[in-house]
């Protein structure tokens, strides 16, 4: 790629490009990617489009037919363009976290990217619905339109069956991708990884979850369809627009869902599905896909910078440039480079390169340390500052003398009120004097029931003792809102359960059931998940992991290469910054107590770790030389006596 990129700026005669800026570097480079990702797609979209309606007449010709290049691009164009040109536009180069399911769907709600992504998989799923069926219109049965001599365009019910089939699953997979945030990028720790390995391994992690929900839309699309389609097609009917195209469907006797159609779904279903994951792993993978690009520029130095400081893309292109430094710094060959940083004592800012260097990671080291302390949450914001305290009255020695009440003159005009003024005291009185008889209701009742009892009593109408007056204190408190609805829904379950009690067993079993599904879905939508957590915990995993090697390799590379010693200015920040980042996923790793944070967590404590200890076994006895605050100094001195 960098081999393209030099051969694609550089002037005939010149090794080198003249942009500096690093993001321009990496926009150009993405650009190529992406219209390789469109011609794989398309590819794969023809053979997709095709062996979904081959037959078995012509094997051969009917890949290369003109309906089938058609439709095939037209699938493309409808049905794949857009969602990796929403995927390019709104790119997610880490997940965000959100604690709960609930506010995930909230947060997804308001916002316009969430609602064009479903309203493109609703178009794509109909572009390809619609092409296969138009393939497949040899078979009679399945043709868009089947017209009879009183509406020549009346639909076909199999062609809205099939339709409907793709147009839920576009729905479900949309709101799966949205959830799940599939569109995020998920970068890879090694240096060896190649496009065609990451391709294969995203495609097997997310192969299950694919095929479990698209065979839960399949099914659910069936039930719905077979329970509630002649209710929807009769209410459909009162609208006169709609009975020209769809009049047959509720008087037909003819049973439309049979094997040979629901075969037909589940391969269309399949096929859009695969689609959809094929199209979208691959630009995923290529834009995850590591660049080394800073060389090419007139300026290595100061582009590599530029990287290292890009917030735009939501820092996407900061990903790139901090796997490029750990490059740089862990490759034996790249160490004319290291010393080129290590010499630049000159426009690059204070400390020269590699002070801008060091303060870019150990500024994002910083954030990331105080997410993992606030455990993902956003930080309180900062207290007030305390009001000056108001300056004491003066004495009444400086007070200039007042006028004595009796000599002043003060007169006021009379009040003048309006009518509607009056009007509106007058609805004053009127609430007033509901509120108090409103307040006399609750005496009132007792004083009913009391009487009540009183009269049972004297007519013998019950065989035991009378009940006793209530003790209750004269003054009760009047009902309120709160308690109404408590007696209310007390006195509804009441009823639900004695209506239960007379209930069929198997009716009872299925009403149990429903209740314990609904009751699971409000938990998982509700509960904070250890995976969520995790998000918000370490939203930057892959580029902590980086910028650790990077400087750990940076600052034990600087004994033989540095010049200056600049580097070793800056080792008692680096080992404080590393030991409280490791205290804080200690500490994180005790709270939550979870096999699946230790797995995760687990490249950035190996990174800490070894960067620790290639710092340490570098300047193992000079380390003395350095102050550092006394807890840093006893777990540092605790590691200098583990390490060999």
């Amino acid at each position: 790629m960098s081999s393209t990129l030099a051969s694609a700026y550089a002037a005939p005669g010149t090794s080198r490009v003249s942009v500096s800026t690093y993001e321009t570097l990496c926009k150009f480079v993405l650009q190529q990617r992406f219209q390789r990702v469109l011609l794989y797609s398309f590819a794969a979209t023809w053979a997709l489009v095709s062996l979904s309606s081959w037959s078995s007449s012509d094997p051969l010709l009917h890949f290369f037919r003109i309906t089938t290049i058609t439709c095939s691009g037209a699938s493309f164009v409808l049905g794949v363009v857009p969602l990796l040109v929403l995927q390019k536009l709104y790119i997610a180069p880490r997940k965000q976290g959100f604690p709960t399911t609930g506010s995930h769907l909230k947060a997804l709600s308001l916002q316009i990217h969430a609602w064009r992504t479903l309203l493109a998989y609703q178009i794509s799923a109909i572009t390809i619905a619609t092409c296969y069926i138009f393939l497949a219109q040899p078979d009679s049965r399945i043709s868009i339109f089947k017209s009879t001599r009183l509406y020549p365009w009346h639909l076909n019910e199999r062609f809205v069956f099939l339709v409907g089939s793709n147009v839920l699953l576009a729905f479900v997979y949309g709101l799966r991708t949205l959830i799940l945030q599939t569109w995020s990028l998920r970068w890879s720790l090694r240096l060896d990884q190649t496009v065609q390995n990451m391709f294969i391994h995203r495609i097997n992690l997310e192969a299950t979850s694919v095929t479990k929900w698209t065979g839960i839309s399949s099914s659910l699309f069936v039930f719905l369809y077979v329970v509630f389609s002649r209710w929807f097609f009769k209410g459909l009917l009162w609208l006169y627009v709609f009975r020209p195209f769809i009049h047959n469907f509720v008087w037909s006797r003819v049973r439309v869902v049979s094997f040979g159609l629901l075969w037909n779904m589940l391969l269309l279903n399949a096929a859009t599905a695969l689609l959809w994951l094929v199209s979208e792993t691959l630009f995923s993978v290529n834009a995850s896909q590591p660049l080394s690009i800073s060389q090419h520029a007139s300026k290595p130095i100061d582009c590599l910078i530029s990287g290292l400081e890009s917030q735009s893309s939501a820092g996407y292109f900061q990903f790139f440039a901090f796997h490029e430094l750990f490059s740089i710094a862990q490759d034996p060959k790249a160490a004319p480079r290291r010393k080129a940083i290590f010499s630049e004592l000159r426009g690059v800012g204070a400390g020269g390169a590699w002070g801008s260097i060091c303060r870019d990671i150990l500024l994002v080291l910083g954030k990331d340390y105080q997410t993992i302390l606030n455990r993902g949450k956003p930080a309180a914001p900062p207290k007030p500052a305390s009001a000056a305290p108001l300056p004491p009255p003066p004495s009444s020695a400086s007070m200039p003398p007042r006028t004595p009440s009796k000599l002043q003159k003060v007169q006021y005009a009379p009040l003048q009120r309006s009518p509607t003024e009056k009007i509106l005291d007058g609805l004053e009185y009127s609430v007033h004097a509901a509120d108090a008889a409103l307040s006399h209701i609750p005496k009132i009742i007792d004083q009913g029931k009391q009487l009540s009892r009183s009269i049972s009593g004297r007519l013998g109408q019950s065989t035991s003792t009378p009940a006793p007056a209530s003790s209750a204190p004269t003054g009760t408190s009047p009902l309120t809102p709160t308690s109404l609805i408590q007696r209310g829904s007390t006195l509804g379950a009441q009823a639900l359960g004695d209506a239960n009690a007379h209930l069929p067993a198997k009716l009872r079993w299925l009403i149990q059931g429903v209740g314990n599904c609904v009751r699971h879905i409000h938990t998982d939508i509700g509960e904070e998940t250890v995976d969520r957590k995790i998000d918000m915990i370490l939203p930057n995993l892959e580029v902590d992991v980086w910028a650790i090697k990077a400087l750990c390799h940076f600052t034990a590379a600087s004994f033989a290469e540095d010049p200056y010693g600049m580097v070793q200015r800056d080792i008692p920040k680096i080992l404080e910054a590393l030991l409280l980042l490791k205290q804080a996923l200690e500490e994180s790793a005790a709270e939550l107590q979870s096999d699946e944070f230790n797995e995760r967590v687990g490249p950035l404590r190996i990174a800490i770790g070894s960067g620790l200890h290639l710092v340490i076994s570098t300047f193992h006895d000079r380390l003395s030389a350095f102050r550092f605050p006394p807890p840093i100094a006893k777990k540092l001195q605790d590691l200098i006596d583990v390490s060999p």
